[in-house]
């Protein structure tokens, strides 16, 4: 199933592809008083293109024609977190985030972020 896109006033047209979803997310606080707290994380989410995986388009009247991979339809990504939040007064946190993500298609990576808040 495809839906038809028309921007021929800006010069291309393509057809639109469908996608379904699958979506799954949790979160886990395993510290969580007045002066901080420390969660767990995970999302994990599953796509695949529906219909052919042809893909037609035109750029100024000019058609041609994609054919994607079948191992490039379908993806699936899981990433974890992990996060630390320092309070130091009720103006004034700390976080430390870490995630990483892990895609079936030889993708993985790994980031950092250290962030700080206050209120004057």
């Amino acid at each position: 199933m495809s839906t038809q896109n028309d921007n021929s006033h800006l010069g291309f047209v393509y057809q639109a592809k469908l996608l379904k979803d699958l979506f799954f997310e949790d979160d886990y606080n395993l510290i969580n008083n007045k002066d901080g707290k420390l969660f767990l994380g995970w999302t994990l989410d599953m796509r695949k293109m529906i219909g052919d995986n042809k893909q037609v388009y035109s750029i100024n009247k000019t058609s041609a024609t994609y054919k994607q991979h079948n191992d490039l339809t379908n993806e699936i990504s899981l990433i974890p977190n992990m996060g630390y939040e320092k309070k130091f007064s009720d103006k004034s946190k700390i976080l430390f985030l870490l995630n990483a993500k892990n895609i079936n298609r030889y993708t993985k990576s790994l980031g950092a972020n250290i962030s700080f808040k206050s209120k004057f």
